[in-house]
């Protein structure tokens, strides 16, 4: 794999989000991800998984200055491809645990609310789901994860203003459920993993099947129909001039 590099550490996996210097996500690096989850889902070997992010990003989220030269029939199949990483991740059988090393926004910070449990480092690090401040919108499903994981309030908030939010912010809006110095993140964010991964395999699977298995059901069948109204407004003219003026520095 090129973007999402992997690596175990006796029983957990270690997935890195590794492309470029902002980790966006792009079709080759969503696939790889896809792959990823569901090698990992059926390893014996693999008790949990940690997902982290190489340098100052865990992950700029969507390679926008290129998905905007696509097609819609591409960029539909784009986004039914992100769709699928993050319902994959919600419904993993094991331990997810984020280990957030930098700044996750819009889909990065989507993947990571998506995870079992989220660790951040601190310091001059933002989370937020900013799509609203350039046109966008997000998916059915992932409101729903977004709902449950922090109540409606905060989560009219986060979608509704597009704030970034620094490690204490994030903590208290419950997008993060632990913050610890940068150099302590990979061992914290290890040692929690493998303290849910030694719990019984099918008894925890069993309980987030329970935690998630009803959101899943109930909104992750409505992502296609969403994947269409983000689309509409994304190929708005007033959307795709504020598009155009994303760039991403490689």
């Amino acid at each position: 794999m090129e973007f999402a590099t992997l690596e175990k550490v006796d029983r957990i996996a270690v997935v890195t989000l590794a492309r470029g210097k902002v980790n966006a996500l792009n079709e080759q690096f969503l696939k790889e991800l896809i792959e990823t989850f569901a090698s990992l889902g059926s390893d014996e070997d693999v008790d949990a998984v940690v997902l982290t992010g190489r340098g100052s990003f865990f992950s700029f989220g969507f390679d926008v200055p290129e998905g905007a030269k696509f097609e819609r029939e591409r960029f539909g199949a784009f986004l039914r491809d992100f769709c699928r990483v993050y319902q994959e991740m919600f419904l993993f059988p094991k331990p997810l645990v984020a280990a957030i090393n930098g700044h996750a926004v819009a889909g990065g910070c989507m993947l990571a609310v998506s995870c079992d449990f989220r660790v951040m480092a601190k310091g001059k690090v933002m989370m937020g789901l900013n799509e609203i401040n350039f046109g966008a919108s997000i998916f059915t499903g992932m409101e729903a994860v977004l709902r449950r994981n922090l109540g409606y309030l905060r989560a009219r908030e986060v979608l509704y203003l597009g704030n970034f939010y620094m490690p204490e912010d994030a903590l208290a809006a419950g997008l993060v459920d632990r913050l610890v110095e940068p150099e302590k993140l990979m061992e914290e964010a290890l040692a929690l993993a493998v303290e849910l991964g030694a719990k019984p395999r099918a008894a925890f699977t069993a309980l987030k099947l329970l935690m998630n298995g009803r959101i899943a059901e109930r909104y992750f069948p409505l992502d296609d129909e969403s994947v269409e109204r983000f689309m509409d407004i994304w190929y708005l003219p007033e959307t795709q001039e504020m598009v155009k003026k994303i760039e991403i520095r490689s």
